[in-house]
Order: C-alpha cells, then sequence, then structure tokens
C-alpha cells in the first residue's frame, strides 16, 4: 500500500464535477509495470495477484486515457503549484486553480440548464469543435511517419437537445481550420436541420 501510495495520481478535468474521488495515473503505466518496480525497490517476493486485488481493493485509481486536448491553464498551474518552494506562492496558485475550477462548473451547471431547455424544445444549443488531425495515410512505417502527410480535419456538431453529432469532414487541400470555415460549417449544419424539419 505504501508503494501504490508513492505514485502521484491526477484528478480527471473532465470527470471531476460526477467523481471528484476518483484518481488517474499515467496511461504509460500498468499494475503489471507497478508490480514490478515494488518488486525492484521493496526485494519481496509478493505475487503479482496480491499486489492487483490490493491495488483494485483499497484504492481508487484508475489509468487516464491519452491527453492530448488538455487544458493549458490547469496544466500550467498544476506544474507550477508541484514545482515551486515558496509556501505563499504555492497557496496562490492553489487559489487560482480552485477559481479555474469554479468557473468551469459554472459552465457546466449553465451548459446543463441549456441542454434542459433544448430538450423541451425551448432552445436550439449545440457544441462543436474540431477533433483530433488526422493523417492520411495512417500508416506507421518509419518512411510515411517522417514524411509530410495530408491531414484530415474533423469537425464534430453536437446537438444537446437529441444529443445526434454530426461530422463534417476534409482535408487540408480544401480548406484551412479558421473562422471562415467554422462559420460555414455551422451554416450549412443549421440550413440541413431546417430542410429536415420542415419535411
Amino acid at each position: 500500500m505504501d508503494h501504490i501510495s508513492s505514485f502521484k495520481p491526477r484528478q480527471s478535468h473532465y470527470s471531476i464535477r460526477d467523481n471528484p474521488q476518483k484518481l488517474y495515473l499515467p496511461e504509460t503505466l500498468t499494475i503489471k509495470d507497478m508490480h514490478k518496480m515494488f518488486l525492484g525497490s521493496y526485494k519481496i517476493n509478493a505475487p503479482y495477484k496480491v499486489y492487483w486485488r490490493i491495488f483494485k481493493e483499497k484504492f481508487n485509481i484508475s489509468f487516464g486515457w491519452p491527453r492530448s486536448d488538455t487544458c493549458t491553464q490547469c496544466d500550467t498551474l498544476n506544474q507550477q503549484i508541484n514545482t515551486t518552494t515558496n509556501n505563499d506562492d504555492k497557496v496562490n496558485f492553489i487559489d487560482k486553480r480552485q477559481l479555474h475550477l469554479s468557473k468551469a462548473e459554472s459552465f457546466y451547471r449553465l451548459k446543463r440548464l441549456y441542454k434542459q431547455r433544448a430538450q423541451m424544445n425551448l432552445a436550439t444549443v449545440l457544441s462543436f469543435d474540431f477533433m483530433q488531425n488526422l493523417p492520411i495515410s495512417h500508416l506507421e512505417s518509419n518512411i510515411l511517419y517522417y514524411s509530410r502527410q495530408l491531414w484530415l480535419y474533423i469537425f464534430g456538431v453536437h446537438n444537446l437537445a437529441d444529443d445526434r453529432v454530426t461530422l463534417l469532414t476534409y482535408h487540408e487541400g480544401v480548406a484551412k481550420k479558421g473562422q471562415c470555415e467554422v462559420t460555414s460549417m455551422l451554416f450549412r449544419y443549421l440550413k440541413e436541420e431546417n430542410d429536415l424539419n420542415r419535411n
């Protein structure tokens, strides 16, 4: 238990509201890796099954998914909290992080309210964003990995009224990822939704 406690798990930025006690270790780590580290550090021949059972029964820890779109402000404040040696600075950074998380919670509360309005047909509420770029073709051979690849852009529109998701895709040879493209895709989405509702 001391060995498992020596790892530094983090709270999820996205599920902190629903499950604030749940902690996550880096996605590159596994219980098997931790058990090997334990054997190397403590020189106790504890079977993997025993280590696994203690991890599962005594700790509310999971392993995170790879993070590619994290909150820059959270990352910066967490780094400042973890690296500063001045207690006054650390308290200041902790207060800033708490304020930031409170603002995020206010936003999600407002989003839930508007989602309810959308489900009652009182408003149209959309959430939209570009997903991670995908290379074409998606191969991991060394030559292609280091070559210039064509990027596929994916723009997602989520209708909060019925949880429908519409994906619009195009490659970088067609257009960029600017405000004009976003406005055009939203206009197209709303026009097609309007045409569907008429029929």
